[in-house]
């Protein structure tokens, strides 16, 4: 502990103006010690100048060591609480990446082993977007749009031919979600992405891709999030044929995002409308 009769005269006080301002004099510090490590200082003023008795003083550094203590103890509990979470996320996410790849095994026969492990690679890669953002803000939720540039980013770089001019822009306002619904919705995006880069383009060399974001209202008149992912290539087909990215999707909007697909197809490209409700905002993380 350090005792001070009077600060503002106190020449081991480096702001003496201040404390004249502030009608302070005497002082008391006592270091705030866990384990030998000092986490802080516990500061006590008095208006007049005085000298602190030892009672006074060994009082005062049992109630530094108790509020160490407390403060010690309140950061083991928010770091468990930390741990917990991160179990709850990785379990999470093991599960998606279990159920993708059951999803995935299913249409093995149909793909290359290269095929399969590329699109594995970008499945994956769209849910650590997800967590790079959470780890980069500190928060608990996600700007999804945020991760969709990002997933623009790593799908367009993995997926695109050489000597091809597609472009991939992502416009429209932040949805800002909770870690859970924003991997699923990182996912969806990243397979209506991977299908357009894979068939809307076939026998062309140019070609703009365009992820949407947005909000609107549904019939009833609640609030929903709306993703569309659109291009400007050939179309699809009346009779659509079964495809692993878009069976993911299905089950993705349909049962973890409680939400809704539609396609919309011309010769002038196909726009994929992801609908879901403004509440899975409130899921857990």
């Amino acid at each position: 502990p350090v005792a001070a009769q009077d600060v503002r005269t106190d020449p081991r006080y480096r702001l003496p103006e201040l404390a004249r301002q502030e009608g302070l004099a005497a002082l008391l510090s006592v270091p705030l010690i866990v384990r030998d490590r000092v986490i802080g200082v516990l500061n006590c003023y008095t208006s007049q100048p005085q000298q602190f008795t030892p009672e006074q003083i060994a009082l005062f550094s049992t109630i530094a060591n108790q509020a160490a203590l407390a403060i010690e103890n309140a950061r083991l509990v928010t770091n468990a609480a930390v741990v917990r979470e991160m179990h709850h996320r990785i379990k999470n996410n093991l599960q998606t990446v279990a159920m993708l790849l059951r999803l995935q095994a299913r249409a093995g026969p149909n793909l290359t082993a290269h095929d399969l492990l590329q699109a594995g690679v970008n499945r994956i890669l769209s849910i650590a977007a997800v967590h790079e953002v959470l780890s980069e803000q500190g928060f608990r939720l996600v700007d999804v749009k945020e991760v969709a540039e990002r997933v623009a980013r790593l799908t367009g770089g993995n997926m695109l031919p050489p000597n091809t001019d597609i472009t991939i822009t992502v416009e429209g306002e932040a949805l800002v979600l909770p870690s859970r619904p924003a991997t699923s919705l990182a996912l969806v995006i990243n397979e209506l992405l991977q299908n357009a880069l894979e068939h809307a383009f076939a026998g062309r060399e140019r070609g703009q891709v365009t992820i949407s974001m947005g909000r609107g209202r549904g019939k009833s008149g609640a609030g929903q999030f709306v993703v569309e992912v659109r291009d400007n290539g050939v179309g699809l087909s009346t009779a659509r044929p079964a495809n692993l990215g878009l069976e993911i999707v299905q089950t993705l909007v349909r049962d973890d995002l409680r939400g809704q697909l539609v396609f919309r197809s011309s010769l002038r490209g196909t726009r994929a409308v992801v609908r879901i409700p403004a509440s899975v905002g409130e899921m857990g993380s």
